[in-house]
């Protein structure tokens, strides 16, 4: 592994030695990559080279959670959510008197059928053979069948498979029956070419004899059950999986002993940033001025990223967060905007049951544009624009389930039939996940063309450690 100051390679051996320090210059080693099983590539110029490339070379300031989508993909091949299903099933046990009653009344019933059927065949001159002892081995051999089937069922688990199959709440009872009694039937006339050839063996009788006496076993449990009134009960649990390696805490269990040891990351957003932002006072001289146009962010971080890259310079765009954010100049700066006739509107909002909702806010509150005809343009991120991605990084919660089942009647028709599925699955997508570089680009975009952020997958980022280059694919809007 190199040392980033000096470029040395370093064995592992050469690492212990130097107890984690470069042999050459004495420089600490953050990370060694020995110790992460399922990450091996997790190495000091790694981590280097992704803070500049997610800065641009250090032009561009980024977000915590810029920087955790950004690290997450290089170890994430799939960046769709999964939702693992577990279903446990409870069920009374079965009652073995009741159900071995039920078996021995069924037998009585095919027997007696069986003799009728039997001699319906003697009466209609067609040449079969007696009843034999082979006949009532057969049964005797069936009646142990079921005999034993209903026992170890009773002294078995009270989860059974084929119970809970016929126990469904859903279940068409009658439908089942008629199964059941035409199964017996179609058994009926089996028998009589079957059990009374003596061309049949007693071996295949034998086998054909078990099976009988299972399913039979089979009925006389289903009857039992509701006679006793035994439902299933089926809890059904589901557990989402969201991709990715790090979370907010695990992200800062990297980047904390990274800016101990080589110094803070000088490009990436942190809160006192967003303390000096929210104490800038403006000049009384300048209130006569206005901006053509305002975006209105879903988030504190997005509005503290945009402004911290200047592009509220660039555009001629004032950027707030629905918040407020930077509070200290929200109340002068809308006074200004009113002003101006030609006042362009743009939300910008994570792909969520929060940001669909944006737009409906900033037109029904008084302190943003209630009763007003200001024009307001919905860049998105819209689930439309998701459903058209490949790459793009979603997640799932419950949470955010319950957030999209609340979302007012109003909102919910503005969506399509596809869309509010999406959304109440679960699914959500946040602006955290796009590159920094490629967020400004195609919000800048999208502005100047008066028109939603444009998904497409083809963009490609590269990450350099030094001995490899790694190729990940990076969801772009433009």
């Amino acid at each position: 592994m190199k040392c980033i100051k000096c470029g040395i390679d370093n064995k592992l051996r050469e690492r212990k030695l130097n107890s984690g320090k470069c042999k050459n210059c004495s420089h600490r080693f953050v990370f060694e990559p020995t110790s992460h099983t399922s990450h091996k590539n997790l190495t000091d110029q790694f981590f280097a080279n992704a803070i500049a490339q997610i800065s641009a070379n250090n032009t561009l300031y980024f977000t915590v959670g810029q920087f955790k989508y950004f690290i997450d993909r290089k170890f994430t091949p799939n960046t769709k959510p999964s939702i693992i299903e577990s279903k446990q099933i409870n069920i009374h046990r079965i009652n073995f008197n009741l159900c071995f009653g039920i078996s021995v009344l069924v037998f009585l019933l095919y027997t007696v059928l069986n003799i009728y059927a039997h001699l319906t065949l003697v009466k209609l001159n067609i040449e079969i053979t007696p009843f034999s002892v082979k006949f009532f081995l057969f049964l005797l051999t069936s009646f142990l069948a079921c005999f034993f089937k209903i026992q170890d069922a009773a002294n078995s688990s009270s989860s059974d498979e084929m119970r809970s199959q016929r126990l469904q709440p859903d279940t068409n009872i009658f439908s089942q029956l008629l199964k059941d009694v035409l199964i017996l039937i179609i058994g009926i006339i089996l028998s009589q070419f079957f059990y009374f050839s003596n061309n049949w063996s007693y071996v295949l009788l034998g086998i054909i004899a078990i099976y009988l006496g299972r399913y039979i076993s089979n009925i006389s449990i289903y009857l039992g059950d509701l006679i006793k009134g035994n439902r299933a009960v089926i809890k059904v649990t589901q557990k989402i999986y969201n991709p990715g390696w790090f979370n907010n805490q695990s992200i800062y269990e990297l980047m904390n002993p990274w800016q101990k040891t080589n110094g803070s990351i000088k490009k990436l957003l942190s809160d006192v940033y967003k303390t000096n932002i929210k104490n800038v006072n403006i000049n009384n001289d300048i209130t006569a001025y206005s901006f053509d146009r305002l975006l209105v962010c879903d988030s504190d971080i997005i509005a503290q990223f945009l402004i911290a890259n200047n592009f509220h310079f660039e555009t001629n765009c004032a950027i707030f967060s629905i918040t407020k954010y930077p509070e200290s100049i929200f109340e002068i700066t809308m006074q200004m905007l009113r002003r101006n006739p030609d006042l362009k509107v743009y939300a910008l909002h994570n792909c969520s049951p929060g940001g669909v909702s944006l737009v409906h806010y900033l037109r029904s509150h008084d302190e943003w544009f209630k009763n007003s005809d200001v024009k307001i343009i919905d860049l998105g991120i819209l689930p439309r624009q998701v459903l058209k991605s490949q790459k793009i990084w979603i997640k799932r919660t419950e949470e955010s389930a319950s957030q999209a089942q609340q979302l007012s009647t109003q909102i919910q028709q503005s969506l399509r039939y596809e869309e509010l599925k999406w959304l109440m699955d679960g699914n959500f997508v946040e602006l955290e996940s796009l590159q920094p570089q490629k967020l400004i680009q195609i919000v800048n975009r999208s502005i100047a063309a008066n028109q939603n952020l444009d998904i497409n997958d083809d963009n490609l980022i590269s990450i350099n450690d030094g001995s490899s280059t790694f190729y990940n694919s990076i969801e772009s809007f433009g």
